[in-house]
């Protein structure tokens, strides 16, 4: 279970990015939805579309939008789901429950929502 949990978790984690991108007005021509004190040059449609998940956390995380230790929690995340799918080695449940706790953060800072938990019972907490 900790293989799909990890491979959720990174779908989750790519999708959220690619919000944020937009959200905090990074692309030429997309109004903020999420107020940041801009670090970064907005990016073109294009570059934004075409950006993957280590593209994605390095440039939030240059933008000054994600903090260093969320960047990363989520390039850990990218590396072992990137193992998982081009060596075929599983996932460990540590591994999972670190995981699920950078998609926490990574939500909290997509929602500002502080009032809710992300859980797996059989997942691995530190």
């Amino acid at each position: 279970h900790a293989g799909a949990s990890i491979a959720l978790q990174a779908v989750v984690a790519e999708a959220a990015l690619q919000e944020l991108v937009y959200a905090y007005g990074l692309v030429k021509d997309i109004p903020a939805r999420l107020s940041h004190a801009m670090q970064a040059t907005p990016i073109s449609r294009s570059v934004a579309k075409s950006m993957k998940l280590n593209a994605s956390i390095k440039f939030l995380n240059e933008a000054g939008v994600l903090e260093t230790y969320l960047a990363h929690r989520l390039d850990s995340l990218r590396v072992t789901r990137n193992v998982l799918m081009h060596e075929g080695k599983d996932a460990t449940p540590q591994q999972s429950g670190e995981g699920l706790t950078a998609v926490r953060d990574l939500l909290h800072k997509c929602t500002g929502e502080r009032n809710f938990e992300l859980n797996m019972g059989w997942s691995y907490r530190i």
